[in-house]
Parts: structure tokens; C-alpha cells; sequence
């Protein structure tokens, strides 16, 4: 992904657009391959803290008074909020824009505490996965996809049953979880995830924080909650 002047709106906009549904193979924490949007995948690095409305986005659109809008931070401590960038924006869309492509270079890029890393073609991903195997093992490349190969097979079965219970949790976790919502808030966030932007609206971030979960568990329970 290219780096966007923050000026120019106009491709801030496009970039964000053209990255929402892009899709990506990068690794999760236990360094397996894990399928996501980049813009997701970005968006993991987003800096939260904790302020007088609950857990949300260090970076916040406020409406400048009937007349554009502005981005604000919570600053260092979640209680300070100060405007960001004296810049005004049209349309909150502009705003969005802006914040996505700021945690983009300054968040995203500086991330050191998880592996950015990403491809857009899972075989990409694969020989990387690979080499990192090896390594570990202390094997060449060929061992190393033997030994993929045989764990595959070996753990078929019992990552089978696993998924199976991990489903029943989720199912119970989703009634749990959405109890805390009302049934016009559950459709507003059923809605959004049809189109799904980040960063999302504030309206819907703050269902987000009332459900006390993340984005990826209240994707996965609004979708297990058809069941």
C-alpha cells in the first residue's frame, strides 16, 4: 500500500475504498496463515485506550459545528481530549479517510508487537510459512513441508471435533453477548457489516464497546447467531 499525503483527501478516499474489501494472507499470533481484508488487517494496529465513554479509538471524528468535521485524540492518558490536525473535512467520510491512512503509516508501519507481514497471494504466504518452519525446526524446506504434510493429516480429525465444540462456545457466547444489545442495535450492526468500513461510525463503535467484544468475535456471533 502506497503512503497517502494526508492533503490529498480525494486519494485518501480511493485508497481507503480500494483497500476495504482487498483481500490478504497474513499470519496470526500461533504464526499460521489467516485470511483478511487489508484494511482489517491494518486496522489491528489501531491505537484504543480507555476514555470518559468506555474503550474506543484514541483518534475520534467530532462535528465542527454544523460546519464539517474535525479529528480529536483522547491524548496519552484517554482523558485529554485536543484537536489532532487543525484540518477540516467536508464529510466524515473525508475524516475516516484521514484517520485510516494516519494509523496506516504512523501505527500500522511502527507496529513491533505482532507480525504486519502480508501477501496478497496465499502461495506467498505459504513459502514464507515454510521457511519460517525450517527454521524452527532447524530442517531444510523439504523436511519442513513433509512435516507440514503428515502434522495436516495427523491433526484432521482432532481439529475437527475441536471446531465443533469452539462452535457450540461461540453459539453461547453469541446469546451472552448480544443479550447486551437491543434488537434495533443488533440490526444496526447487521447492517454495517454488510458494507463494512473501517473505521466504523461512531454510532457503531459505541454498540461495539457496549457489546464488550472485538470487531472479528461480533462478526463471527452476529453470523453464528442464524444458527
Amino acid at each position: 500500500m502506497a503512503v497517502i499525503e494526508f492533503e490529498d483527501v480525494s486519494l485518501c478516499l480511493k485508497q481507503m475504498r480500494d483497500d476495504q474489501n482487498k483481500i490478504v494472507y497474513c499470519f496470526d499470533e500461533s504464526r499460521e496463515i489467516v485470511e483478511r481484508t487489508l484494511a482489517e488487517h491494518i486496522m489491528l494496529s489501531n491505537d484504543e485506550t480507555t476514555s470518559p465513554r468506555g474503550v474506543e479509538s484514541r483518534l475520534h471524528i467530532r462535528g465542527n459545528e454544523g460546519d464539517g468535521y474535525e479529528v480529536w485524540t483522547w491524548g496519552c492518558t484517554g482523558n485529554k481530549a485536543e484537536k489532532f490536525t487543525f484540518q477540516n473535512f467536508e464529510t466524515e467520510e473525508e475524516a475516516d479517510a484521514w484517520i485510516y491512512n494516519r494509523i496506516y503509516e504512523y501505527d500500522f508501519l511502527a507496529d513491533d508487537q505482532r507480525d504486519t507481514s502480508y501477501f496478497y497471494e496465499y502461495e506467498d504466504a505459504f513459502d514464507v510459512y515454510i521457511e519460517r518452519l525450517a527454521d524452527t525446526l532447524g530442517v531444510d524446506i523439504d523436511v519442513a513441508k513433509s512435516w507440514h504434510k503428515h502434522r495436516t493429516k495427523r491433526d484432521f480429525l482432532k481439529d475437527v471435533l475441536f471446531e465443533k465444540r469452539q462452535l457450540a462456545e461461540k453459539v453461547n457466547t453469541c446469546k451472552e453477548t448480544l443479550s447486551n444489545l437491543t434488537t434495533s442495535e443488533v440490526e444496526s450492526l447487521e447492517q454495517f457489516f454488510k458494507e463494512e468500513k473501517h473505521p466504523a461510525p461512531h454510532d457503531i463503535y459505541k454498540l461495539k464497546v457496549k457489546s464488550k467484544t472485538s470487531w472479528n468475535n461480533l462478526r463471527s456471533l452476529l453470523k453464528n447467531k442464524k444458527l
